[in-house]
């Protein structure tokens, strides 16, 4: 849960301030992997049925393998009357934490919504040819 707070204040951050604040800080490195996960391949997709992640890239969306344990996560961010099926309640009204099963190359996964309406999602994951990534969009 840390790591996933982290990643979206970093992501924030990165996405609010100008370039030029970011050159000669801290945040420059985690604004140039911010940059790059935007540019991964992997789709978040909201249909009438959820939200659908698709992994266009050449190589698997997995956990990272140097974290025991590590899975892909998506999180959505909503109305307060969010309900996604199968995944965790976060503690703010209208969030949800979703485990998701590994993907290969060209698959696709869909975590059903089952009320509510969502805003953004968040995908966390490790790709063995960029290492952790972060996809946010707003759905």
């Amino acid at each position: 849960m840390k790591r996933l707070v982290v990643g979206l204040v970093v992501l924030l951050m990165c996405a609010c301030a100008p370039r030029p604040a970011l050159i000669g800080t801290g945040v420059s490195a985690a604004a140039a992997a911010a940059e790059l996960a935007q540019r991964d391949p992997a789709q978040l997709i909201q249909d009438a049925q959820g939200v659908l992640v698709v992994n266009g890239g050449a190589d698997s969306m997995t956990g990272d393998p140097s974290k025991p344990g590590d899975r892909v996560v998506l999180v959505l961010a909503g109305t307060p009357d969010l309900v996604a099926k199968g995944c965790e309640a976060g503690q703010k009204v209208g969030y949800w934490r979703c485990y998701i099963p590994a993907l290969f190359p060209g698959a696709s996964t869909r975590v059903e919504v089952t009320a509510g309406r969502v805003l953004s999602g968040g995908l966390y994951f490790y790709r063995p040819s960029r290492g952790s990534l972060i996809l946010v969009k707003n759905l």
